[in-house]
């Protein structure tokens, strides 16, 4: 059953199999490590496997012809775009356009209401939410980089008409939740996800801020763009009972190979493949994004046909840009097309289990990763692993401290050869001008 995943630590934590175990034998927890995962009630549990049905990590689910194609995915068009009303722009992720098309579709009568994420204070850990308001939708702007329970949330209000913020894991389980009968939320808004991380994340970037020992989190952003606290792309902007905080983005890169899931990287659907349309970050395209703009790709045509509808109907301005240039941007090639390689190579070396199954064409493809970039890879793999799959607070905490340690040194290692360099690059700039 979902144990096998769990135990593999493949689990994504998106809830699919609580969501359509009809004995509620499964809930979803945080392990240890901090991770969101599926547990099992052996009580409950008949054994009918429709877990693993729903599951984006079980293998027989997900074949890859190629890897450069899967990670790519198909498309009809790409846009630049952002949010027309001033306070839905400043207030999103990016440009706020994920929440002026979930306004859009609620006004129009569309949908019923949208699955989105929302800080949850209680557990002090971003939750999916079923927000039916203008009101919820706008409090669930920006994007978490911690672990909720999206497609289970979205499968409890499958009677209802439904438009879904889902990353990549979570748009495929609710495409496998939907296969056989047809079902399928009216829209699957994707967003570009570069990984989920443990809630762990959300104390250390928060003692980074040096918030009081009795202050407790009302409002957290991993990434808050508004032009008063920083601008795009950024920084951490916490919100307590007694204060506001805003950590320098700085903090939350460095903390990314602290708390990143395993899972992660082991996948290729950055680009969330299943959805409607993607949305992501502008990087690497030209021109000056600090007001806020995202960019889009429209994946089937009901994806491209709500975006010209929106913009038709004043809730977002679209500006048709090339889809190559928002892959290039986002570094499908060759960096997520690596990632795959490495991760696909290291399961096979250290003989752990791999959510997909791959062509022989595929097999073939992962050959082609350097081995430094490998040997790297590897690294990071061993430690995400054993985190989420440790035993006792303490030995998460040696994990943690351990691969601080080693954080500290590759920095001073860089800072030394940054250092020693330094004659050569001005050798280097001197020699280009002369040559000028």
């Amino acid at each position: 059953m979902i144990q096998r995943i769990t135990e593999q630590a493949l689990c994504t934590g998106c809830g699919a199999c609580a969501g359509v175990c009809g004995k509620k034998a499964i809930s979803m927890n945080h392990n240890l490590g901090g991770y969101l995962v599926a547990e099992v009630d052996e009580a409950q549990c008949v054994h009918c496997g429709k877990c693993l049905t729903v599951c984006p990590s079980y293998e027989k689910n997900q074949s890859l012809e190629t890897i450069r194609e899967a990670c790519r995915g198909s498309f009809l068009k790409g846009g630049i775009s952002y949010a027309a009303e001033k306070r839905i722009r400043r207030e999103g992720q990016s440009g706020g356009l994920v929440t002026a098309l979930l306004l859009y579709l609620l006004d129009s009568g569309k949908i019923d209401g949208a699955v989105v994420n929302q800080f949850c204070q209680e557990k002090q850990a971003p939750k999916a939410v079923y927000a039916s308001t203008k009101e919820e939708i706008v409090g669930g702007a920006g994007s978490y980089y911690a672990q909720s329970a999206v497609a289970e949330t979205a499968l409890h209000y499958k009677n209802n008409r439904l438009a879904v913020v889902a990353l990549g894991c979570q748009a495929k389980a609710l495409q496998l939740a939907g296969k056989g009968s047809g079902w399928r939320p009216e829209y699957v808004i994707g967003l570009v996800c570069a990984g989920q991380n443990s809630r762990h994340m959300i104390p250390y970037l928060a003692n980074c801020a040096q918030m009081g020992e009795k202050e407790r989190i009302a409002k957290f952003r991993f990434r808050y763009s508004h032009p008063a606290y920083g601008g795009w792309p950024g920084n951490v902007h916490i919100v307590t009972d007694a204060s506001r905080y805003t950590v320098d983005k700085s903090y939350r890169t460095r903390s990314k190979s602290l708390f990143e899931a395993y899972r992660c990287l082991l996948c290729y659907d950055q680009m969330c493949t299943s959805g409607d349309i993607v949305c992501g970050d502008p990087w690497g395209i030209s021109g000056n994004h600090v007001a806020g703009e995202t960019v889009v790709i429209a994946r089937t045509e009901k994806g491209l046909e709500l975006l010209l509808d929106a913009a038709q109907a004043g809730y977002i301005h679209f500006e048709e840009l090339d889809a190559e240039k928002i892959l290039k941007g986002q570094t499908v090639y060759p960096r997520l097309v690596h990632k795959v390689y490495s991760g696909y190579r290291a399961c096979r070396q250290e003989n752990w289990e791999y959510p997909y199954q791959l062509s022989p064409a595929a097999e073939k493809e992962t050959e082609e990763v350097p081995r430094k970039e490998y040997k790297d890879y590897l690294s990071r793999m061993r430690y995400t692993r054993s985190r989420f799959l440790s035993h006792s607070a303490e030995e998460v905490e040696a994990l943690t401290a351990a691969c601080q340690k080693e954080q500290s040194r590759q920095q001073k290692k860089q800072k030394r050869k940054n250092t020693l360099m330094l004659p050569v690059r001005v050798f280097r700039y001197v020699k280009r001008a002369i040559k000028r």
